[in-house]
């Protein structure tokens, strides 16, 4: 099974950082490599928006690391490898950057991310550990931006220059499809494990 958490950046603005980590859960399996593909799908309220030229944080900087079972650390190894992508928009979809939120549509981006990541299972200190690696974390980052919001009316009780607040929904992120390939270096068979849905978290950004 796969999970993906999603969280926003508390400061920016209106222009926060969405940030996705992927869990990819695993049969315990060592001395190995570990490579595929996840998509994740980014829906996008009326309110929000992803500028297509500037979609995702760092140009698509992702990370990579695999956790142990019974063990509280995450093991990175030397010759891993992660990037995230937008891929590209259906013919006819327009995501316009300079509508307000009342006057736009909702959109559901799509973001490929690929890896590869060869087990040396070594510990931070250098030592083997005789232990089966039980997950692979990954972990990327999208510029979301919020619209303008529609105008609001003015209360009796409100005084000039007051501010107020306005709540934008963050739709889910979720995981569209994808596949792994673990090489055993052992017996250098391959094993393909399709990736299963996940409906993600849902979040308010005010």
């Amino acid at each position: 099974p796969v999970k993906i958490m999603s969280t926003v950046s508390d400061a920016g603005g209106m222009h926060r950082t969405h940030h996705h980590r992927i869990i990819l859960s695993l049969t315990g399996i060592s001395e190995s490599v570990v490579k595929g593909n996840v998509t994740v799908l980014l829906p996008l309220s009326e309110g929000l928006f992803i500028d297509i030229d500037d979609a995702l944080h760092n140009d698509g900087e992702c990370t990579v690391a695999s956790a142990v079972q019974d063990l509280s650390v995450h093991v990175l190894s030397e010759g891993s490898e992660c990037n995230a992508e937008l891929a590209a928009l259906s013919r006819g979809t327009v995501v316009d950057i300079e509508q307000p939120s009342f006057a736009s549509q909702q959109h559901v981006l799509a973001i490929e991310v690929s890896f590869e990541l060869p087990f040396s299972l070594l510990t931070p200190s250098g030592k083997d550990i005789d232990q089966k690696v039980s997950n692979v974390e990954l972990g990327f980052a999208s510029n979301l931006h919020l619209r303008y919001p529609p105008p609001t009316s003015c209360a009796k009780d409100d005084s000039p220059g007051r501010s107020r607040m306005s709540l934008v929904y963050v739709p889910s992120a979720f995981i569209g499809g994808g596949h792994l390939v673990v090489v055993d270096n052992a017996s250098n068979v391959d094993e393909i494990h399709s990736v299963q849905w996940d409906t993600g978290s849902v979040q308010d950004v005010s």
